[in-house]
């Protein structure tokens, strides 16, 4: 993620700033994938993928709120899961648009977890 997007959080407003980046760069993934299933959005959408992946991975041991860390672990699996799916059907020569599916799926589902954070620094969702 870029360095504005760069939160260690440990109070409940680093949380929130950390999930507010992880949604925009799951937006910007979810735009590149929706463009159709061509070479160059797929090597986009991958990236975005892992640079959330990453994040995720870094900020869970770091995070304070138990909740927040759930969602986080529920999220980089998800996403997780379906990247190593993705590769591994353009390893066996799944098409271009099959890749792209999946990797959109794997937005959504990323998306739907996130939708399950608990309410952290005024989110209005979830449950407290």
């Amino acid at each position: 993620m870029t360095s504005g997007d760069d939160v260690r959080p440990g109070r409940a407003e680093d949380g929130a700033e950390l999930v507010a980046a992880i949604e925009k760069r799951l937006s910007e993934a979810a735009q590149v994938l929706a463009g159709g299933p061509d070479r160059w959005r797929l090597a986009r959408g991958e990236q975005l993928l892992r640079d959330v992946e990453e994040v995720t991975a870094a900020c869970t041991g770091m995070c304070t709120d138990v909740h927040l860390v759930a969602a986080l672990v529920s999220v980089r699996n998800e996403i997780s899961a379906h990247l190593l799916a993705a590769a591994t059907l353009e390893e066996v020569g799944g098409g271009t648009k099959v890749v792209c599916d999946v990797l959109r799926r794997g937005v959504a589902s990323a998306q739907g977890g996130l939708e399950r954070v608990p309410m952290v620094a005024g989110r209005g969702r979830g449950e407290a």
